[in-house]
């Protein structure tokens, strides 16, 4: 065993530095759970500990190892996870909430997504979010807040209290500072030329930043702390985003020329990677960049082509389906990094809870179920700027413990057979517990 994956199982700095990894009882009071006898898959994309202990005390994990290498104190509350996987709560990086926060909240934790992380909200709702999200029942919740772009840009025609508009390099600092004064857990940009909520409506055509705005609002993100996420739509934009220095894509359609969209490509009867020549190479640049891709593959080929064509069959479906995990497949394939994320936001198809829709998605395009899971957890928690604290079962990291029937390392679907969920060492939902 390396060094490196010593670290992940031993419990403190100070026992590694004694040669030993075993627990001993804890002086402090602390309240110590120990989770036993499950395959625990980390999220760190390490291969699963078979039969092993996560040892937690108060809201923090305190080891994680081989069963044999960790002693469980006596005054642990003991949980048995044999023929279970045990892994970190899964983070959904995409979504959008305004109303019912605790009830949306409480039904993302039960279906073991322990965090959210809205990507665009008008302020006071955002706040309102923010603060739901930190009762102990509940999933954990950031949010960007509003989004920034050009004056008139997307969504302001949808909802100008989501928008916070600029038209110069100064207003996109003062922009961007003014978000972040708000509470923004990170930011969101968007740059999308096309309006394609009103196709065929006459000029359907939308403003977006010119790249000296765009490298001034990231770059005052950035020294401000936060991560910048950018909603984008052409190959154009992308690399402008990506030449200021984004750290997040969202969404799949980079690909696509600027006044085009999936949906008409497909009905022009062009919707096909091999007949758009600058996907590969648009594909490349991204991987390059080293950014992380939210792909939201529910929302782009189901959720908006059903709400927008209503007419289409699942046979009219399926070759968007196809079309878009021809991307995600190629991007990953390259080793782009992809994030999980599927836009609910409590008005298209997309149910509430676990994204099991998505991670199937994932798996259609190329991914593992292991690097779905990494996608779910550790990426996610990335992108939402909370990889330090969440996303991992490490050593020192908030005890969001999801725990599963079956071994979700081989089988995705496993995550839809959840037993019980822990929010900072609690158990706060338990599938058997009486109703």
């Amino acid at each position: 065993m390396t060094r490196t994956a010593v670290s992940h199982i031993c419990f403190s700095w100070l026992l590694l530095a004694l040669g030993g990894c075993d627990v001993a009882p804890d002086p402090s009071g602390a309240s110590v759970t120990a989770i036993v006898g499950g395959d625990i898959v980390t999220g760190t994309g390490d291969e699963p500990l078979r039969g092993a202990t996560v040892l937690i005390a108060d809201d923090r994990i305190e080891a994680i190892g081989p069963a044999d290498e960790i002693d469980v104190p006596p005054e642990a509350t003991v949980i048995d996870a044999r023929g279970k996987t045990v892994l970190p709560g899964i983070i959904n990086a995409h979504v959008h909430t305004n109303r019912d926060q605790r009830a949306v909240l409480r039904a993302f934790l039960e279906d073991g997504v322990t965090t959210i992380c809205e990507t665009g909200g008008p302020t006071e709702t955002a706040a309102a979010l923010r603060e739901a999200g930190r009762a102990p029942d509940v999933a954990r919740a950031f949010s960007s807040g509003r989004v920034v772009t050009a004056p008139g840009g997307y969504p302001s025609a949808r909802s100008e209290a989501v928008v916070r508009s600029f038209d110069s390099v100064a207003t996109a600092e003062e922009a961007v500072a003014e978000v972040a004064a708000d509470g923004a857990d990170y930011l969101k940009i968007t740059l999308q030329p096309i309006d394609f909520f009103n196709l065929g409506e006459g000029d359907t055509s939308l403003p977006v930043p010119e790249a000296d705005e765009i490298r001034a609002a990231v770059r005052t993100a950035h020294e401000l702390g936060l991560l910048a996420r950018a909603h984008i739509h052409s190959p154009e934009l992308l690399e402008q985003a990506l030449d200021a220095g984004v750290d997040v894509v969202e969404h799949i359609l980079f690909s696509l020329p600027a006044d085009e969209t999936m949906l008409t490509l497909y009905e022009q009867g062009g919707l096909f990677l091999e007949q758009l020549p600058d996907a590969e190479r648009v594909i490349d640049v991204l991987v390059d960049a080293d950014v992380f891709l939210v792909p939201t593959l529910e929302n782009e080929t189901e959720a908006v082509p059903t709400l927008l064509k209503p007419e289409y069959s699942e046979q009219d479906l399926e070759v968007l389906r196809a079309f878009a995990f021809d991307i995600v497949g190629a991007y990953h394939g390259k080793g782009g990094k992809i994030a999980l994320g599927n836009d609910w936001n409590g008005f298209h198809s997309i149910e509430l809870g676990m994204p099991m829709r998505e991670m199937e998605m994932l798996e259609a395009s190329g991914l593992t179920p292991m690097e779905i899971i990494q996608a779910g957890t550790l990426h996610a928690a990335t992108v939402c700027g909370q990889d330090e604290r969440l996303g991992t079962l490490e050593v020192g990291k908030l005890a969001d413990v999801l725990i599963v029937d079956g071994d979700a390392s081989t089988d995705i679907q496993a995550l839809d057979q959840v037993d019980k969920v822990l929010r900072d060492g609690v158990v706060v939902f338990d599938a058997k517990a009486p109703t």
